[in-house]
């Protein structure tokens, strides 16, 4: 068995392979080759061609593999403590191969962990930068829902709910001596209710009917 780790790229990965692994084929009599993701490439798979067997661990970057990770599985084999497999068969460069989807249970802790905090941190950023935006006023409901889209479409953490429109006087303070508030016209706001959910940290926030 010769084990082969990351080269400083695929091209230099694959010029090894061609170049020395027949000789040392002939020499040693290899059985296999043990491959970091670099080798897993179209181009280095065939040149192995069918005399030179491989294990090589497959990028995640790939179509094929980011589908297999993201999808839902019912047959989990136990592999050893805290560790689990799925099989799945794969015909990538028009190879026939076994693939081998593992779970690590410490490895998905972290990563657990590491999602509630992304999303703690991500809605309390966007519930902050929709209370700036209510507070905003716009010359013309128009506006202020184009405002709305805009901001809704960028929004990763929350979920909207009976977001609405009103338009409210518009007020100035004038200098004289009674320095009252004169209204010059109506600018439109938000109103009603959004309702901001945080999946990672189970927490709600919700800001009522609001106004310039």
């Amino acid at each position: 068995m010769l084990r082969y780790k990351k080269c400083c790229n695929q091209t230099a990965f694959n010029n090894t392979i061609k170049e020395h692994i027949g000789q040392l084929q002939a020499v040693y009599d290899i059985d296999y080759v043990v491959m970091d993701s670099a080798g897993y490439t179209k181009k280095t798979l065939l040149d192995c061609g069918t005399t030179v067997k491989w294990v090589s661990r497959v990028p995640e970057t790939l179509k094929e593999s980011k589908k297999a990770i993201e999808s839902t599985y019912g047959n989990w084999q136990a592999l050893s403590q805290g560790y689990q497999y799925v099989p799945l068969d794969s015909k990538y460069a028009n190879i026939g191969q076994r693939w081998l989807l593992v779970c690590s249970e410490e490895a998905y802790g972290r990563e657990i962990g590491t999602l509630k905090k992304n999303y703690a941190k991500g809605s309390d950023n966007e519930y902050h930068a929709y209370l700036k935006l209510v507070r905003s006023g716009f010359d013309c409901i128009k506006d202020a829902k184009k405002a709305a889209d805009s901001f809704i479409k960028k929004c990763k953490y929350l979920s909207f709910n009976n977001l609405g429109f009103n338009q409210v006087p518009f007020l100035i303070k004038k200098d004289g001596p009674e320095k009252k508030k004169h209204p010059l016209g109506t600018c439109s706001t938000f109103k009603r209710t959004l309702v901001a959910i945080s999946q990672g940290s189970k927490r709600r926030h919700t800001q009522k009917e609001s106004s310039s």
